[in-house]
């Protein structure tokens, strides 16, 4: 089973090559790194999630932010009833569902080859960044409440990941008050947060 976002776009022997992998490696999900393209163009301008490591782990899914790589799942999966995505998620299902499948001891193997090309759209659910990165953050959140306890180097990566996305967010949250020319706002969160 693929996963495909309605605005992106395959290779044409991504399935191919992905399953041959994922059988040669005996893995119950698979991912790729893929390009960012441009709506207009559709060209690729940047490659994402480059990771040498074959095993996704949940602890390297987080430190090399692999959660927006689009997975083929086993069918074995599928069989077990294990693959139900939270439909009460707009932004991040897809990390949730591989870090979930990955705590449950399914393995996930990665191919350096982007095979998947993911379109920047204006109205994409990405589009809207402050959204999905305030979304992203209560993730991790609760991946450390309910997985870090067990694992020590899991709990700081994901220590490290909260705050990084702390930040992030309050930084796109300064550019957007100066993109509104709402320089109130803007001095108000620089103030409450040096």
């Amino acid at each position: 089973l693929a996963v495909l976002d309605a605005d992106d776009f395959m290779i044409k022997d991504r399935a191919a090559t992905l399953i041959n992998q994922a059988k040669e490696q005996g893995s119950d999900m698979i991912i790729d790194a893929y390009y960012l393209c441009r709506e207009e163009t559709l060209k690729p301008y940047a490659v994402r999630s480059q990771f040498s490591s074959e095993a996704v782990t949940p602890l390297n899914l987080i430190k090399h932010n692999l959660g927006s790589s689009k997975p083929l799942f086993s069918r074995r999966i599928l069989e077990c009833g294990d693959l139900v995505y939270d439909t009460g998620l707009r932004y991040g299902e897809d990390i949730e569902l591989m870090f979930r499948l990955l705590s449950s001891g399914y393995t996930c193997a990665f191919v350096e080859e982007p095979k998947y090309l993911k379109v920047t759209t204006s109205t994409s659910l990405t589009a809207g960044r402050l959204p999905m990165m305030s979304a992203v953050l209560a993730l991790y959140t609760s991946f450390l409440t309910d997985y870090g306890s067990n694992n020590e180097v899991l709990s700081r990566q994901l220590s490290r990941a909260i705050v990084f996305q702390n930040d992030s967010l309050a930084f796109h949250e300064l550019l957007d008050h100066l993109r509104e020319k709402n320089l109130r706002r803007f001095f108000r969160s620089v103030i409450s947060r040096p």
